[in-house]
């Protein structure tokens, strides 16, 4: 059912857009995570109906074929931005890995610093990705 309701949203997107880049970028993300979903889902079935499940691992070759149409339509098309992109990956591994120190059972004054050092840091991220999309708008 998800996989033919995305289908169908893409058709009708891909036909009421008139744009023709953003037309091809409709078609390129479409068909990429279609393929990706039907590989994924048809790889979990025939594990289930056959209990071969090594077999079924075949299904998670759609992942990379997604990817790879992912990464053609951001290059090609600039469809996503990259830098604003970029620093917001930055800032969430940051405070997670942050906030993954608090679970370290030994030290237990390090939590309340920890817990300082991730909310200045959410509110630096914040900072910095608001001013690069203001940086970005401007341009």
């Amino acid at each position: 059912m998800s996989i033919i309701s995305i289908f169908a949203i893409s058709i009708y997107t891909y036909i009421k857009t008139e744009d023709a880049k953003r037309k091809n970028e409709i078609k390129y993300f479409s068909i990429g995570i279609v393929l990706f979903l039907l590989a994924f889902s048809w790889g979990n079935i025939i594990g289930s109906f056959t209990d071969n499940w090594t077999l079924a691992q075949a299904g998670l070759i759609g992942m990379p074929i997604f990817f790879g149409f992912l990464a053609y339509i951001t290059v090609k098309f600039k469809t996503f931005n990259i830098k604003i992109l970029g620093v917001q990956v930055l800032v969430f591994a940051l405070g997670f890995l942050v906030l993954s120190m608090s679970f370290v059972r030994r030290i237990q004054n390090v939590r309340i610093i920890i817990f300082f050092t991730l909310a200045f840091v959410i509110v630096l991220g914040y900072q910095l990705i608001k001013s690069v999309k203001k940086e970005i708008k401007q341009r």
